[in-house]
């Protein structure tokens, strides 16, 4: 008997990157060099299949690997699967039912599906409900699932895979939910269908090394209405950490097996639960000789003080993660924040961390449950202020979907809130599917696009000072620079203090610009550009240049060519860098958000050109 354990499909029918995070929400990108999260629970999945199963057992990534429909059911009907087991959030259902029933059709392969839709609508998903599209032909497909697992499902796939029978396994449906799992039963996560570094390259955005997601813990001690975590996969606020030595085991292996990895990602909902557990871990991680690596996590920062932040920082921890949500009391309060709000702690929390010498990163939302235009634009101000004051050194911004099981979206059905039930547009990083009386989709909309120009004013304020002396110190080293070419890969403010720099000092230099078409007009009447290169796509993808950009490339020879990071490390710039290390220039530098350079090697082979 064999077993596929598959994640979403990773690569949609418009042609966008699926970004399938586990327990949270999924969004897409049109970059398909985008980074890919490890499919933690799947991989749990797969290694206790391995261990407690006599089953052949092969685990795929559909979003590893950046496989479309056509490529997966290509690749899965040649494993001949007698089970395929699939985790699908909201936004990737419809993807990977069209997937998984098309392979029932043609070989029989009995299907298993979990995760949060699965959970949310276990009726609808056993029947095969597919949303339509336009001339459709559906009868490639099957018309039904076989099975349909609810809550934490590792436990109940092993029991179906092993034949009990159903009736009597818990957590498949319509059977009661079964009890949530110990952590410290499960085996370490998948690495030999796939290696875990592989997730590293590139690796998640604000990771500054690289580093392999981990899982210290699993649930998180809060109740917010939007989370997927507590109201789908867990059903409750909990908290269970994994017993320290066994963590310690799993940074050992990791290190052994992958010397080229310089860190850990502790991915988990909420790494510092207890402050108790950080602490012996950290004492366990410095006794064990692996401070030497570098560490970042998912937090919240309601329990931090200072002896947690040097706990942190003594054992290699260069960056803490935490939920900021908003700025509103308002907002707070609705969506079930509860001890995870409090502005006074958060500045006190904040200001200890830059005492101490660690980064911290925040999470902001738009449109949540209480949410209005005077209480979101609070969240405008907060954001700028922190960045301006160095408080945070990275954010991220969400669309606060109601997705389907939390009680922010039942509370917004019920109110007939909700504007779109297609499945497809459950993105949190792309779409609005909620609308309020005195809250406009377009309204929400346009303060998520603030967002990020505030992010920018907060950074430009902050940062552009180093930018100039960093710059002006490169600069000045150089021998005169007559032809300069410029990657426009990073944001349009540092892109311009980096173009400004080089004019002010060199302005007779001719200055090429390599930038997407989305870019452009933000570029095309900027007269200290000679020379604007536009390719069709919205992010760079090397392989993909025609041969005109190409010809145009090589036949020129620059003195000087630059490639901007839109972090700190150069983070996911791989491919980047490797069209950098391909132009005929005398130097080639990456340079981050702060001035930082980073020099770029040349290579031999010009597999590219």
């Amino acid at each position: 008997m064999k077993v596929v354990v598959a994640n979403s499909v990773g690569i949609d029918y418009q042609n966008k990157k699926i970004i399938h995070s586990p327990s949270r929400w999924t969004n897409s990108t049109t970059d398909l060099n985008f980074f890919t999260y490890y499919p933690w629970e799947l991989a749990y999945c797969s290694s206790l299949l391995k261990r407690e199963t006599d089953a052949e057992v092969k685990f795929i990534d559909g979003c590893l690997e950046k496989l479309d429909h056509e490529r997966y059911f290509q690749k899965l009907i040649s494993e001949k699967p007698d089970y395929l087991v699939m985790e699908s959030s909201t936004r990737t259902i419809n993807e990977d039912l069209r997937l998984a029933l098309r392979l029932k059709k043609i070989i029989g392969t009995k299907l298993i599906f979990c995760g949060q839709h699965p959970t949310v609508f276990p009726d609808e998903v056993l029947k095969g409900k597919l949303q339509p599209r336009k001339n459709e032909d559906i009868t490639k497909y099957d018309t039904t699932l076989d099975f349909v697992c609810q809550g934490e499902y590792e436990e109940t796939v092993v029991e179906i895979v092993k034949g009990v029978e159903p009736e009597k396994i818990l957590g498949l449906y319509p059977n009661p939910r079964r009890l949530l799992i110990n952590v410290d039963n499960l085996p370490l996560p998948e690495d030999e269908d796939v290696q875990r570094i592989e997730y590293a390259y590139p690796n998640e955005p604000s990771c500054e090394y690289i580093e392999i997601q981990a899982y210290a813990t699993r649930g998180c001690p809060f109740n917010c209405s939007f989370c997927v975590c507590r109201n789908i996969y867990y059903h409750k606020p909990n908290w269970r950490p994994r017993k320290v030595d066994n963590i310690i085991y799993e940074i050992q292996y990791l290190k052994n097996k992958y010397p080229m990895m310089e860190g850990i990602f502790f991915d988990e909902e909420i790494h510092n639960g207890s402050k108790k557990f950080v602490i012996e871990l950290t004492d366990a991680i410095k006794r064990y000789g692996l401070n030497n690596l570098h560490y970042n996590a998912m937090c919240a920062y309601w329990n931090m003080d200072k002896e947690m932040l040097e706990a942190f920082k003594s054992a290699g921890y260069y960056l803490l993660r935490i939920g900021i949500e908003t700025a509103s009391d308002v907002i707070a309060k609705e969506m079930r924040l509860g001890v995870k709000f409090n502005l006074n702690k958060l500045y006190e929390v904040l200001k200890l961390a830059k005492e101490v010498g660690i980064d911290m990163y925040g999470t902001f939302t738009f449109g949540g449950q209480g949410s209005t235009l005077k209480e979101d634009t609070r969240t405008l101000d907060l954001i700028y202020r922190l960045i301006s004051e160095g408080l945070l050194r990275r954010i991220q911004m969400s669309i606060n979907t109601p997705q389907p099981g939390t009680s922010f979206y039942n509370w917004a059905d019920k109110h007939n809130y909700i504007i779109s039930k297609n499945w497809d547009d459950y993105d949190g990083g792309n779409n609005v599917v909620i609308e309020y009386p005195h809250y406009k989709r377009s309204e929400i909309e346009k303060v998520y696009s603030e967002s990020f120009r505030r992010y920018d004013q907060g950074m430009i304020h902050y940062w552009a000072p180093k930018v100039d002396q960093n710059i002006d110190n490169l600069l000045k080293k150089l021998p005169v620079l007559k032809k300069v070419l410029i990657l426009r890969t990073s944001r349009i403010w540092h892109f311009n203090k980096v173009l400004g720099m080089i004019k002010t000092l060199y302005p007779d230099s001719q200055v090429y610009v390599l930038t997407s078409k989305r870019s452009k007009n933000e570029l095309v009447d900027n007269i200290n550009i000679t020379r604007l290169i536009v390719f069709d796509s919205d992010f760079l993808d090397i392989y993909r240049l025609n041969d005109e950009i190409i010809d145009l490339i090589t036949s020129e020879r620059f003195d000087l060519a630059i490639a901007l990071y839109s972090d700190f490390a150069g983070t996911g710039y791989d491919h980047i860098n490797e069209f950098v290390s391909r132009v005929i220039s005398t130097y080639r530098f990456g340079i981050n958000i702060s001035g930082e350079t980073f020099f770029i090697k040349p290579v031999v082979k010009q597999k590219i050109f």
